[in-house]
């Protein structure tokens, strides 16, 4: 069986060292496309563990204080984003402390 190259991009997530954030809101940041549900995006957070910390923001996925979350935080972010997406494969970035 043949895969696609636009398959395999699509089953292959990046998690950078140092992700990003999109102007706009928590749930923005998550479901920029507006593809999924409140549960989804719930069970995504707690599959990594940062639930809380979401929900202790002041309006929780509505938020838009997403730039002062730390570097580990949107790393896990971006993984509950992968989760979302249902990434076959994961490439995890880095630093070589030996640079």
């Amino acid at each position: 069986k043949s895969l696609s190259l636009q398959d395999l991009r699509k089953s292959i997530g990046f998690l950078p060292t140092n992700p990003p954030m999109l102007n706009g809101t928590v749930r923005y940041n998550l479901d920029p496309e507006n593809e999924y549900d409140d549960k989804d995006l719930w069970d995504a957070l707690t599959t990594v563990l940062i639930n809380s910390f979401i929900s202790d923001l002041s309006e929780g996925l509505n938020s838009d204080d997403v730039y002062s979350f730390d570097r580990e935080t949107r790393r896990l972010f971006y993984l509950a984003i992968m989760i979302l997406k249902k990434f076959n494969i994961i490439v995890v970035e880095e630093p070589n402390l030996s640079l």
